[in-house]
């Protein structure tokens, strides 16, 4: 039984929350460009608002948050008013999972901040606080939401009408929905588990499942409608609500999605416990590719960091036993309470959503985070919510804080290390000047695309020369008859070159670091040395290499 604290927390673990994150997102501004927070900043300096009904209210938010800020006579780039975003999204969300944690009667104050720290330094958690492609935006919303259906619990055990939690947890769900459509899942699962909840004899009261997906379809249906209005879009509302991007004729659906066959599932079963026991916790620096293409005997296409795969090694198993452990505790106690029934129901939505769509971007991962914290903190018996662990007698008890912060702090430092170092230290604006020179009026240059390397794609500035740029990437997911598909490639080459331009590739006679796209491409058909072959009739030079980047002239031999 939780025990009802008052939820008043103390102020200096607040203040500390607010310094210590803001501290850190400062220092760690972001250098390398987010590809889709280019994406969005493109649509606004052409005076575009998509409604994308995959995640509707995000571009239109960062749309108006800019003009805002800058009505307001703050002069700030497209690109650091979206970090805006995630930083104060950031912020406001690690203050309400304090509020949950004083709610369901966390006593220690170490132990409080541990979890918010820890919470914080988890490596998608931490990727997304510092991210341009402010998803994180949601996540006020989803503990919010997590909030009100403990306070419904709290007050139906003393016999309070606790409707007033019912909806409004259910109006946050539909934002947070509105915001990334992978949450109506979630919708669904948590409003079965709020029926769970019962006064009667009866195993579930629909009475609550009703009140709160009455109040989520109300509004959600609203912003979902307003947005199927606002779009340019000429098919109907279920089909543009189910395409993504809402454009029917996109292929990138099949290319995401788990296919009905035994290949794709079992790899979308391998995909999801890699990523849940491993990669949503610390950053495992390409590990995971470089084991499936030893099982599925690929070529390895990108020059792994061994300092960072190392400890990515040392440190997986660590983390995928924990979870492991964790898992199996909290399953087994879940007909029995129901903080903890809630909180695997809430894990299992986003589990069901990335099985059936294995992409394993961070966006699509850290919402299931501080779910995974709430469980770890009831499981080590620092709340009344469950409180069966013979940790509270045992030696452990003693160690146990010191233990935490150690785990805490070797989180913070090593994804620090591993995973935004990486993004924050880059010098950015040289790599651009550099990139630019390269290129005379009219070039055409050829890179893969959807890859790390940012400075190629960075919007142009008044310096920027006039050149065309194909993306493999791109080309690849082309209608085959289109004339920029990518069997196309040698044709395209030969009109450029009789026209005497020069056409420069990146990135395709040379290994780097960087692992996308190419098995994006090979599952596509169009491996790293298919591509080479379109272009075996042409002579290659070497240029320069930037980063660790190659560029190559393909020109006609003599």
């Amino acid at each position: 039984m939780i025990k009802n604290s008052g939820y008043l927390p103390h102020i200096w673990e607040k203040v500390f929350i607010l310094f210590f994150t803001s501290i850190y997102l400062y220092f760690f501004n972001l250098t390398i460009p987010h590809g889709d927070a280019l994406r969005i900043s493109r649509q606004m300096d052409a005076g575009i608002l998509m409604w994308n009904p995959n995640h509707l209210l995000l571009d239109p938010f960062g749309y108006y948050w800019h003009a805002f800020l800058q009505t307001s006579g703050l002069s700030i780039t497209h690109l650091n008013s979206f970090e805006l975003i995630s930083g104060i999204s950031t912020l406001i969300s690690l203050l309400i999972f304090h509020k949950i944690l004083v709610l369901i009667d966390v006593k220690r104050p170490l132990i409080r901040l541990m979890a918010i720290i820890g919470l914080f330094a988890s490596k998608n958690f931490l990727s997304m606080a510092v991210s341009q492609y402010f998803f994180m935006l949601q996540m006020p919303f989803l503990l919010g939401s997590l909030y009100y259906a403990i306070r419904f619990y709290l007050d139906t055990k003393k016999s309070c009408d606790s409707s007033t939690s019912l909806y409004a947890m259910g109006l946050l769900m539909a934002i947070a929905t509105g915001i990334e459509i992978n949450n109506v899942i979630t919708v669904f699962f948590t409003g079965i588990a709020m029926g769970l909840i019962s006064t009667t004899e009866k195993p579930w009261d629909f009475n609550n499942s009703l009140k709160f997906w009455g109040a989520s379809a109300v509004l959600g249906f609203s912003i979902f409608l307003s947005g199927y209005f606002s779009s340019e879009t000429e098919s109907g509302f279920i089909t543009w609500l189910l395409a993504y991007q809402g454009q029917t004729a996109s292929s990138l659906d099949n290319y995401y999605g788990t296919q009905i066959n035994l290949q794709s599932i079992l790899s979308s079963g391998a995909t999801l416990l890699f990523h849940f026991l491993f990669g949503n916790f610390i950053e495992t620096a390409g590990l995971g590719t470089v084991l499936k293409v030893m099982v599925l005997q690929q070529p390895l296409e990108f020059v792994p960091d061994l300092t960072k795969l190392i400890i990515a090694g040392l440190l997986m198993p660590l983390v995928g036993i924990g979870l492991l452990l964790l898992s199996i505790w909290a399953v087994r106690r879940v007909r029995t309470n129901f903080v903890i029934r809630l909180l695997v129901l809430w894990i299992a939505s986003y589990l069901v959503f990335n099985f059936f769509w294995p992409y394993t971007s961070d966006l699509f991962w850290f919402q299931m985070l501080p779910f995974i914290w709430l469980l770890l903190i009831i499981q080590l018996g620092e709340t009344n919510v469950y409180n069966d662990t013979t940790s509270s007698t045992s030696k452990f008890k003693r160690w146990k804080p010191g233990l935490i912060a150690i785990c805490v702090v070797s989180l913070l430092v090593l994804n620090t290390r591993q995973t935004v170092m990486p993004l924050s230290l880059v010098d950015i604006k040289a790599n651009h000047e550099k990139h630019q020179s390269l290129f005379q009026q009219g070039d055409l240059e050829i890179i893969p695309g959807w890859d790390n390397y940012k400075w190629m794609m960075q919007a142009k500035d008044e310096t920027s020369k006039s050149i065309n740029k194909l993306l493999l990437m791109n080309m690849a997911l082309k209608a085959k008859e289109n004339d920029q598909h990518i069997s196309k490639l040698p044709q395209i080459v030969s009109s450029y070159l009789q026209t005497g331009k020069r056409v420069i590739v990146g990135r395709l006679y040379e290994h780097d670091r960087e692992s996308n796209p190419w098995y994006g491409l090979a599952d596509l058909g169009w491996s790293r040395s298919r591509i080479q072959d379109l272009l075996s009739n042409y002579c290659t030079r070497r240029i320069t290499t930037i980063d660790d980047v190659a560029f190559d002239e393909v020109y006609n031999c003599e």
